[in-house]
């Protein structure tokens, strides 16, 4: 009788000291993160660095197995971090001036990839009034004219639009088969739109050397690159 009672108290206490643990470890997370990003430091990172310092951190956090949900604090300042650009011609929209990355997605050869639904939760995720661009505002874009640059600030040839915005070709991945396609010749990013009234499809920017498509179809199950942008306040 003994034992039988010991058991079950013994698998009652386990379970309390993983549970307290797991919070504590949390806590402690979450404080690093809040004590960094209150330091000088760190201001002089995102004075110095911009974006850079915003993905390298966030590769960073990645390796310490520390997420970006840990921490608010995180949150707010990878956001404010990241450099963005206002467009003559479109000025009263803000965009980013690299992709999306940090906030699930696929990582491949050091870009991230989502599919449809996966870049409207990490735009959510990201907060501070970040969304996808609609695709009359990839349809805007394409309007103020781009052209084709071989050497693109990561590496890859893509176009810059507007004189002033640079998207990479960065390919896709196949729903499907799940390869990385068209790298270096082909740029896919998803708007937050349809691709019709009533349509499966998602609405999608897609460009190559040739020419631009502001007002693309695909399957939601792709995995694009995404741009994030928001209203000017």
């Amino acid at each position: 009788m003994e034992i039988i009672i010991i058991i079950p108290c013994l698998g009652l206490l386990a379970a309390a000291y993983i549970g307290i643990r797991n919070e504590f470890v949390a806590r402690f997370r979450s404080r690093i993160v809040d004590t960094i990003f209150q330091s000088e430091d760190w201001e002089n990172l995102v004075e110095e660095f911009g974006q850079i310092s915003y993905d390298a951190m966030v590769f960073s956090f990645k390796r310490l197995r520390i997420d970006c949900w840990y921490s608010p604090a995180f949150c707010a300042k990878i956001t404010r971090s990241a450099k963005s650009v206002i467009l003559p011609g479109m000025p009263h929209l803000e965009w980013m001036t690299e992709n999306l990355s940090g906030f699930g997605g696929t990582e491949i050869d050091g870009r991230t990839y989502y599919t449809w639904e996966e870049a409207m939760t990490a735009a959510k995720q990201l907060g501070d009034g970040w969304r996808l661009p609609t695709r009359e505002e990839f349809e805007q874009l394409c309007d103020l004219g781009s052209e084709w640059q071989e050497n693109g600030p990561h590496g890859l040839p893509g176009r810059l639009f507007g004189g002033e915005l640079f998207l990479e070709a960065a390919g896709y991945r196949h729903r499907e088969s799940g390869a990385l396609s068209s790298v270096g010749t082909e740029g896919y990013w998803w708007s937050s739109s349809s691709y019709a009234a009533g349509s499966v499809n998602a609405g999608n920017l897609s460009f190559h050397s040739g020419g631009v498509s502001p007002l693309y179809g695909n399957g939601r199950a792709y995995v694009f690159s995404v741009r994030c942008v928001r209203n000017v306040k």
